[in-house]
């Protein structure tokens, strides 16, 4: 049934895509503390740096959720991915010595941009592959993706850190 799954039109191309998508998710946490003591700021402000990520995470996911299903995933999904790259780049360019509350900012901007790629790659499903019995199994897939993706993606972080 798997095979099934992925051998679905348009299935390798979205579902690899979603995947590739969804590194940032689980790096980003990491990522702001090892950016903020970068930085020279200490481990605490790098935490904070992390809770406001998934506060801004939380406070923005029901208005994106509406604005994906008024306008439809393909914009909202592109805006969200450029205004969560725009500030990921402006934590990426802050000089040493910046204040530890811009960082916040800039982390809990992040949060409040972040796509859902998770909610519409499983409402996509339905639509790629049809059947019940195949959404079961695409949503299987979609599972142990994710697990993959929180796996790997700190890992591959921690190794392009060290290099």
């Amino acid at each position: 049934m798997l095979r099934s799954v992925l051998t679905s039109p348009g299935v390798p191309r979205v579902f690899s895509a979603s995947l590739v998508a969804r590194i940032p998710s689980a790096t980003i946490g990491l990522l702001l503390i090892l950016r903020v003591h970068e930085l020279g700021g200490s481990y605490a402000t790098g935490g904070a740096a992390a809770g406001a990520l998934a506060l801004g995470l939380a406070a923005g996911a029901p208005f994106v959720g509406r604005a994906v299903d008024a306008r439809g995933q393909t914009r909202v999904l592109a805006a969200c991915a450029a205004a969560a790259a725009a500030a990921l780049a402006a934590l990426a360019l802050l000089p040493a010595g910046t204040p530890g509350g811009v960082v916040i900012a800039l982390a809990g901007l992040t949060g409040l941009a972040q796509p859902p790629m998770s909610a519409c790659m499983r409402a996509l499903w339905p639509s790629l592959v049809g059947g019940r019995e195949r959404q079961h199994a695409a949503l299987a897939l979609e599972s142990a993706g994710i697990e993959v993706v929180f796996v790997l993606g700190p890992a591959v972080l921690g190794g392009a850190v060290a290099a």
